[in-house]
């Protein structure tokens, strides 16, 4: 019965030994992955950063672009009210050169009466 307890406490310690070796095994496995941990963490700190800044311009440019845009709105609005004036500008003279041309058809075929001198 001693023999089989020397046995039994052998075999515990070489369990105890294993169970040891891969305690340390496993530590070591927990501070590659913690300093692979850390190296991923920071670049998806600096990707996230970089993403951030990619947005910060984005938004930049396009507040610019609807600047713009709303200063071509602004132009098209003022060049229709400018276009407008000029037809109206048009229609009048139009206008003015029909009743010219009228005045000069009348004044053409227009015949003053004859004067007491023209007479005989």
């Amino acid at each position: 019965e001693l023999e089989a307890c020397v046995h039994h406490n052998e075999r515990l310690h070489a369990d105890q030994q294993d169970a040891t070796v891969r305690i340390r095994e496993l530590e070591g496995a927990v501070v590659r992955l913690e300093k692979e941990l850390e190296v991923k963490a920071a670049a998806a700190r600096s990707s996230w950063k970089r993403l951030r800044r990619a947005e910060g311009q984005l938004l930049e440019r396009e507040a610019a672009h609807q600047v713009e845009l709303n200063q071509a709105r602004m132009e098209i609005k003022r060049l229709a009210l400018e276009n407008r004036d000029l037809k109206c500008t048009v229609t009048d003279l139009q206008k003015e050169v029909r009743v010219a041309f009228r005045e000069a058809s009348a004044a053409k075929s227009y015949k003053p009466p004859p004067t007491p001198a023209t007479k005989r």
